[in-house]
């Protein structure tokens, strides 16, 4: 897929050099904000060395599932990656740490435009491989730019197989329950089967110890790292795990090969001292109705610290005021920008402009630039003068807009839309089911 900010920036710049007025333009009408200008990964460097393999649990392989919300998965493509965690190994220690990212976390994804949840990163492209990347392109996001170097994803349905197909875990359950399945566990060291194990990370709503998100990443970590203890040193039930994972009759994805996996356990099979983190924060609703996990910035940087051992600055544009401001006029902004954007790139398109449209077009641009820096101000601050500023701005990028509109197409720019900014393209590149 081509990248946004390549297509904005060629667009910007085709208009510049038909337009032959706009002297410096595009880098000034590129925004700092993800949600108008989406970002690369970032790159950072670490002390020592490590491989970090992202792992995904899809919610999707029973019939007729429908999720917590009641919507039907029709098919793997639907569905989300409600399970996320980090297998990160420092290849000089061996030391092995589990991170999870929480599902519902407010999202920039990398290369795409617009404000997501990080379970949605998977749903950001047009194929599964590209979903698959997506999400590690998120994960390193939320990192501050480590790198995610490989990735595993399962289903439901696979996960059972998988913890069947190894004979199941000793697990010490933290609770007294009833799972999914209809099936009672007694708090306590006892034998999970592959059913058993999904009870386990699944349980939610239904638990009676840590009964949410959080508390739910936590029997994860605790279920992985049984799995990992068990399998890490048996060579031949890897192989052989692996081999029917791959035989396509379950849903098993990753980009690794088995020598590749021998080899990383090979390297941690002494490690039996695992670390267990979650990058957490409140759980609130915003944003018109969806709950979200707002990053905790200080446990973040703590967490990254104590993993790889650097500092990394605060994720921008996540916190709980920024969204009501997104919602108040943000939005709204980030909109018009879009609509101007596509104006200019009308005007990229016409073969000879009048000494009329070229002054049209010259003042559109003009009032772009001030609108993006008005509309970064606010972004930054969340304050009620730069908000004022930012919607001066905004008119004025419309009426401008409206003039060069009118001048190329005969009709005034659609700076309006229905839809929510969600299911709106002219803030979210993407539109699938949050549920």
């Amino acid at each position: 897929m081509k990248k946004l900010v390549s297509r904005i920036m060629a667009v910007v710049l085709l208009a510049a050099c038909l337009l032959g007025q706009i002297t410096g333009a595009a880098a000034e009408t590129v925004s700092k904000n993800p949600l108008v200008d989406p970002q690369e990964v970032p790159s950072v460097k670490t002390p020592q060395r490590y491989t970090n393999i992202l792992m995904l649990g899809v919610d999707f392989g029973f019939q007729n599932y429908r999720g917590s919300a009641s919507a039907l998965k029709k098919s793997l493509e639907e569905c989300h990656t409600d399970a996320i965690m980090v297998v990160s190994i420092n290849m000089t220690t061996k030391d092995v740490n589990l991170i999870s990212l929480p599902r519902d976390t407010l999202t920039y994804i990398p290369e795409v435009h617009g404000i997501y949840k990080l379970n949605g990163a998977f749903n950001c492209a047009d194929t599964l491989e590209e979903g698959f990347e997506r999400i590690c392109d998120a994960a390193s996001w939320v990192l501050g730019g480590i790198q995610i170097d490989h990735y595993c994803a399962v289903d439901m349905a696979a996960m059972i197989a998988l913890g069947d197909f190894i004979g199941g875990v000793d697990l010490d359950v933290e609770m007294s329950y009833d799972g999914n399945s209809g099936r009672h566990y007694s708090k306590g060291m006892q034998h999970l089967d592959g059913q058993g194990i999904m009870d386990y990370v699944r349980a939610r709503r239904n638990a009676t110890v840590n009964a949410h998100d959080i508390g739910r990443t936590g029997r994860q970590r605790q279920a992985m790292a049984a799995i990992f203890q068990k399998v890490k040193s048996n060579a031949g039930l890897i192989k052989s795990g692996w081999d029917y994972a791959n035989s396509g009759e379950i849903n098993f994805f990753t980009d690794m090969s088995l020598a590749k996996v021998l080899n990383l356990l090979n390297k941690v099979k002494n490690s039996d001292n695992i670390g267990s983190y979650v990058i957490t924060g409140p759980y609130q609703t915003a944003l018109k109705g969806w709950n979200f996990t707002f990053t905790d910035q200080a446990n973040r940087i703590d967490v990254i610290k104590k993993v790889y051992g650097i500092e990394v600055p605060e994720l921008p544009y996540v916190s709980y005021d920024y969204t009501k401001w997104l919602m108040d006029e943000g939005f709204t902004s980030a909109r018009y920008i879009a609509v101007a954007r596509d104006v200019l790139e009308q005007a990229g398109q016409v073969e000879t402009l009048t000494e009329e449209q070229q002054a049209a077009v010259n003042k559109l641009q003009a009032a772009l630039d001030e609108a993006v820096l008005a509309f970064d101000t606010a972004a930054d601050s969340v304050s009620d003068g730069d908000q004022t500023t930012m919607v001066e701005k905004r008119r004025e990028l419309r009426n401008a807009g409206d003039e060069a509109a009118l001048l190329l197409t005969g009709k005034e720019a659609p700076w309006y839309t229905g839809k929510y900014w969600y299911a709106d393209p002219m803030i979210n590149e993407y539109q699938y089911s949050w549920q």
